[in-house]
Parts: structure tokens; C-alpha cells; sequence
């Protein structure tokens, strides 16, 4: 099994920069913050913990990366319909499935919940497309 290194680093960047974009101003940030119930005028305590935040969220996703670049190798997948169609299907049964239990038990909105699923389901194909195209 040969696992390219740089191309998990890289899709792990990736999903940084996806979340980083999609939770900007420019896109739904200050949806998010609304339906969080923060006012985007006074994020001074977002900020505080903001690197922290940062630093466990690339963990994360080297993590959710190496886990990805596993089931490429172990699935064989080597083209870009391939790659979507396992990504797809990586975030239906791991990451929309069990989000729903935090609007069920947890009673957060399901507007959140539609955000941040979508969100990972566009990050982890760009993850999956970087990870399947660029083989050691």
C-alpha cells in the first residue's frame, strides 16, 4: 500500500481552506454566527481561541485524510468519478448520518446541520479528488 504523504497533507490544507472560505463573511459566516446566536460585530471571544481551534482542526483533518487515502488504496479508486463517488458516500454514511443526532438529542437547528453537512460533503470530494489523482 503506498500512500502519498504530501497529497494527504495537501487535501488536509484543502479542507482548511474550504472550511476557512465557507465560514467567511463572503460565503455563510455570518449566517453561521446568526444561527449560532453570536453577533458577528462582537466575535472578540472567537478570536481568543481562534489558533487553538485551528491547530485540533488540522489534526482532524490529517486524520480524516490518512483515513481517506486508506479506503482509496484499499478500494482501488483511480479516477474522478471514482473518487466523488466514494467521497460521496464516505460523508453519507459517516458524516450526515450521524451529524443528525445533534439536532435530534442535542436540539441544535437544523439549518446548522444542513451548513456544516454540506460543507464537509464539498471538502471531503476536493480530499478525495487530491488524494485519488495525485498517487505516489
Amino acid at each position: 500500500m503506498d500512500l502519498n504523504l504530501w497529497a494527504i497533507l495537501v487535501a488536509a490544507l484543502a479542507n482548511l481552506i474550504i472550511g476557512s472560505l465557507w465560514y467567511s463573511p463572503l460565503m455563510f459566516g455570518n449566517m453561521w454566527m446568526r444561527l449560532m446566536g453570536i453577533d458577528p460585530r462582537d466575535s472578540s471571544g472567537m478570536k481568543k481561541g481562534a489558533a487553538k481551534a485551528m491547530f485540533f482542526s488540522f489534526l482532524g483533518a490529517l486524520v480524516m485524510a490518512y483515513v481517506m487515502a486508506l479506503v482509496v488504496s484499499f478500494s482501488g479508486v483511480t479516477s474522478l468519478l471514482n473518487a466523488i463517488e466514494v467521497a460521496f458516500w464516505l460523508w453519507l454514511g459517516f458524516v450526515a448520518v450521524t451529524s443528525i443526532s445533534s439536532v435530534l438529542y442535542e436540539k441544535k437547528r437544523v439549518e446548522i446541520y444542513i451548513l456544516s453537512v454540506i460543507y464537509y460533503l464539498i471538502a471531503m470530494i476536493a480530499m478525495v479528488i487530491i488524494i485519488t489523482l495525485w498517487r505516489p
